[in-house]
């Protein structure tokens, strides 16, 4: 099992560390709210209820929970590619 699970964080690590630059990226261009909402997605919808569902429910165990913070990690770092495609990244602060 702790193979799986080491091969699960692996995996999500490149997810992470783009996550952690975008969001320090984003919050110094001025905007902390698109961050913010990202994060309280992330962590309350898909890691909070992820683990509730796969681990507790149905049984999967500590996989399901690193999966979810696998999903988590991925779901915020393509929510920030789509958020700088989209949108002028550092706004004018003058």
């Amino acid at each position: 099992m702790l193979f799986i699970i080491l091969l699960i964080d692996t995996v999500s690590q490149p997810f992470l560390a783009s996550v952690t630059i975008d969001t320090s990226v984003v919050q110094a261009g001025g905007n902390s709210k698109f961050p913010m909402i990202v994060t309280f997605v992330g962590i309350w919808v898909i890691r909070t209820l992820g683990v509730y569902i796969f681990a507790w429910k149905l049984g999967f165990g500590l996989p399901a929970v690193w999966t979810a913070i696998a999903a988590d990690n991925a779901l915020r770092a393509g929510l920030f590619v789509w958020y700088r495609k989209q949108k002028k990244v550092i706004r004018d602060l003058a």
